[in-house]
């Protein structure tokens, strides 16, 4: 028996949408900037497609990018950037020590040696990613008497690089430049 699954996005943390355009709720979330510490979270729901009987959710197992974790409760998935991993690769910091030239290059300014000065920041090369996220739902249709039934289910997201946190850290990084 076919499954008509649907869901509906809540618990937003940093889901800044980008606004380009209107996506196809059936394939697609909405499109986000993806290199903040981002989480949300999918509640599904779904009905028999012939009957129209409703379904009960028993379990969502979740595969996505590796820098997405998931987990599940009930029959709500939380999807969420994992910190410090990074989504966009490519953005760098360069720094020189003036005293001998040196030149150093680095993507996490945690724990910087002191005496460096910033003298560039490359943005990523790759500005727009697809994370797609396959979701393998388990059901049951008590009225039907169906019991451990799976189907899977896919949506795609556009994860958009957005230049106002690397513009921050590096405005950060010529305030503690050694002059």
């Amino acid at each position: 028996m076919a499954v008509t699954f649907s869901y509906t996005v809540s618990n937003k943390v940093n889901f800044e949408e980008v606004g380009l355009g209107t996506p196809n709720p059936l394939t697609t979330l909405e499109p986000i900037y993806g290199n903040i510490n981002w989480s949300f979270r999918l509640n599904f729901t779904g009905a028999e497609n012939i009957t129209g009987n409703p379904i009960t959710i028993t379990n969502v197992s979740t595969s996505a990018p590796s820098y997405v974790n998931s987990s599940y409760l009930s029959s709500a998935v939380t999807l969420s950037k994992k910190p410090n991993e990074l989504v966009f690769t490519g953005e760098q910091y360069r720094f020189i020590r003036f005293e001998t030239q040196e030149a150093f290059t680095y993507e996490d300014l945690n724990n910087l040696p002191s005496g460096l000065s910033v003298v560039g920041w490359d943005t990523p090369t790759q500005e727009q990613i697809t994370a797609t996220y396959v979701f393998t739902i388990t059901y049951n249709i008590p009225l039907s008497g169906l019991i451990g039934q799976t189907q899977t289910y896919t949506l795609a997201q556009d994860l958009y690089w957005d230049f106002e946190p690397g513009w921050i850290k590096l405005q950060q990084q010529v305030s503690n430049s050694s002059s």
